[in-house]
């Protein structure tokens, strides 16, 4: 069975986050870096393991947003772009530092 190795990181305030940027793609990347250690996870994966982390990060976000205190519609909303968010490559996660 696969093990992604994702967790949540303790200490984090999601509402603070959420309405940290008016950009909801921003803020969902700061989701899926600051609040699970999904850059940590792609560091040890195999190239072939990259989209079961991806969709098991997706879901972990999707979570954070459902147990906020946003409003219904502000939730469908960050999930809509949490759900288009397309952060499959590589390349792009190593660019970042």
């Amino acid at each position: 069975m696969f093990e992604s190795g994702l967790k949540y990181i303790d200490g984090i305030n999601i509402d603070a986050m959420l309405f940290s940027n008016p950009k909801k793609a921003v803020v969902i990347n700061e989701l899926r870096h600051n609040a699970i250690n999904y850059d940590e996870a792609i560091a040890k994966a195999k190239q072939y393991d990259y989209p079961l982390i991806t969709e098991e990060a997706r879901e972990m976000v999707d979570r954070l947003i459902d147990d906020s205190s946003l409003t219904k519609y502000e939730k469908y909303i960050f999930k809509l772009h949490n759900k288009k968010w397309n952060f499959y490559k590589k390349s792009s996660i190593n660019s970042r530092g």
